[in-house]
């Protein structure tokens, strides 16, 4: 008897080591099932966070696309406006400048003509100093002749007299 109480314990006791497995299989199993479904889960939850995001930035960049468009469209008008202000500003600077210079070589042109005009007549008034100087110089010299001649009549006279004197 106790041959079979041991054997029916010896069953009970594999019983008891199948049950057990068994048990534990499923139990694991049923944790891993969970967690994979948890894994899934978040697996899922990141993917569609991710989709999310993806769509957000999509969506972001297109808005700033368009927002850098129209601000670069904006800055294009802005400067368009600036060159063509400026182009303005420099052409009525260009056109003073124009006018400041055509005035100058009116000046200048005038400026020469009086000056040559001046030049003309100091060399004529030159030349007539000339003239008036040789003529002077010669009367000068014709009455220095004069005046020789009359002391050498003189001094001949004077001879002439001591001479009938002595």
């Amino acid at each position: 008897w106790d041959f079979q109480i041991r054997a029916e314990q010896d069953a009970r006791y594999a019983a008891c080591i199948t049950i057990q497995t068994k048990w534990r299989s499923y139990s694991i199993r049923k944790r891993y099932r969970k967690r994979m479904h948890i894994k899934l889960e978040a697996e899922q939850e990141v993917e569609g966070a991710l989709k999310i995001q993806c769509l957000f930035r999509r969506r972001t960049a297109v808005r700033k696309r368009k927002n850098m468009w129209y601000h670069k469209k904006l800055e294009e008008e802005r400067n368009d406006a600036a060159r063509a202000i400026q182009s303005f500003f420099r052409m009525i600077r260009d056109q003073g400048r124009a006018r400041r210079r055509k005035k100058t070589v009116l000046l200048q042109r005038e400026l020469k003509a009086r000056v040559a005009k001046l030049e003309e007549a100091l060399a004529k008034e030159e030349e007539e100093r000339y003239l008036a100087e040789e003529k002077l110089e010669q009367e000068k010299e014709a009455a220095a002749e004069a005046l020789r001649k009359e002391k050498r009549e003189a001094e001949a006279r004077v001879r002439a007299q001591t001479r009938l004197a002595n």
